[in-house]
């Protein structure tokens, strides 16, 4: 049934005297305190994966992996007073979905969500490891673009219309 249970086994071949009898409660509540020790750390580590993973569902959309809202908002927060610190450059790209409705209403929401994800994976494709992809919400994506000025960015809005072009998908920067 998936419970916790354990042997504590000594084995000496040689004969030992009676009064090794005396001590069998002794060891008996150790392997019971050893036992509980045990299943505590179990449980602490159960919760704090538990944890980790309540928190990675309020911060992702589950459709296309990418960050969601609350994701975004808390990540932006962050990088914003790091380039308020140290003075860093970074961009924002808003993207909007432009046929997601027509889509929908056209070819039915499976192909609504096919395009979301296609357009959420390309997205994903142009960024480094340090950048962000939101899904802030029907057919609204974001970008940030951590150490990105003004020129990278020019650069960069060229490769994502090139690379949603590339995917099918039709979207305003």
């Amino acid at each position: 049934d998936g419970t916790l249970f354990g042997t504590l086994c000594a084995i000496d071949p040689a004969p030992q005297p009676d009064s090794t009898r005396d001590e069998q409660a002794l060891l008996e509540l150790m392997a019971s305190l050893l036992s509980g020790v045990l299943q505590g750390e179990l449980a602490a580590a159960d919760a704090v994966r538990r944890a980790e993973r309540a928190e990675l569902e309020a911060t992702r959309d589950a459709m296309t992996g990418l960050y969601n809202r609350r994701g975004w908002a808390m990540l932006l927060n962050r990088e914003e007073e790091r380039c308020r610190r140290y003075g860093h450059p970074a961009c924002v790209v808003s993207i909007e979905l432009e046929e997601l409705k027509f889509v929908n209403d056209t070819q039915g929401n499976a192909a609504g969500d096919a395009l979301l994800v296609r357009a959420g994976q390309a997205l994903s494709s142009l960024t480094r490891g340090s950048d962000v992809v939101a899904r802030l919400g029907g057919n609204e994506f974001a970008m940030l673009l951590v150490e990105c000025d003004y020129y990278d960015a020019q650069v960069m809005l060229q490769r994502v219309q090139s690379k949603l072009a590339l995917h099918d998908v039709k979207a305003t920067l």
